[in-house]
């Protein structure tokens, strides 16, 4: 028991003390999404992995202990109640390198792509902001949104600019996002047709995912965990 106790508690400050690699999911009705995520360590990787809702509820939770190089897959479909609002952030915490692999289908099981999160999310001791951006096309074939994903337990300031093709400004949102929480961006309501870049400032480090669409339907999603610049002003 002292021996179980022991561990326990050096298992609970190993993830007190780890790094935050952030995925997002989609599992409304109409789409599944699944995790492999791998231990690029020479040791055991003691790792926490905590699913929330759009609203920063959390959804489930699980702890894995796996040795070098293993792998745990994750059918986030089998394991949260799929609804409407069952979309938005995994968060896994862990000491050690990981890779994390992200699959995302249709409800009937077509593939639509995958990405692969390398990469914790980057805090700075000196940013007051962090900036993102991501292009977009907007045509027949491709509606593009934006989710910005808060992956702190604290609130976050986020402000959003959309620029045209020719560098006008198009609109320019600004709010709050809760801890753990999601906030969607359709850029179809602002820029009907076009290309452009949108510039995102957040008072602490976002995921944000790049949805397509295809009359309606998804058909591509991106992670971005990068922030280009930060500034102390």
């Amino acid at each position: 028991m002292r021996i179980l106790v022991v561990f326990s508690m050096l298992l609970l400050a190993t993830i007190h003390l780890a790094a935050n690699y952030a995925v997002y999911y989609d599992c409304t009705p109409d789409y599944k999404t699944s995790v492999l995520i791998s231990n690029l360590s020479d040791e055991k990787a003691y790792f926490r992995v905590t699913v929330y809702d759009s609203n920063g509820q959390r959804l489930w939770k699980e702890t894995y202990n796996k040795p070098p190089y293993s792998s745990v897959f994750i059918d986030l479909s089998q394991v949260v109640n799929r609804s409407e609002s069952s979309w938005g952030l995994v968060l896994v915490q862990c000491d050690q390198l990981l890779h994390a692999m992200v699959l995302y289908r249709e409800e009937e099981g077509t593939l639509l792509n995958s990405n692969h999160i390398i990469e914790p999310l980057n805090f700075s001791e000196d940013a007051k902001y962090y900036w993102y951006s991501a292009g977009y096309v907007n045509a027949e074939e491709s509606q593009p949104a934006l989710i910005l994903v808060n992956p702190n337990d604290k609130t976050i300031d986020v402000a959003v600019w959309i620029y045209d093709e020719a560098g006008q400004l198009v609109k320019d949102l600004e709010g709050e996002i809760e801890p753990f929480a999601a906030a969607y961006v359709n850029l179809i309501k602002y820029v009907q047709q076009g290309s452009g870049v949108v510039d995102i400032r957040s008072t602490l480090p976002i995921l944000l995912a790049v949805e397509h669409y295809d009359d309606g339907l998804l058909w591509n999603i991106n992670n971005i965990v990068d922030w280009y610049t930060t500034t102390s002003w």
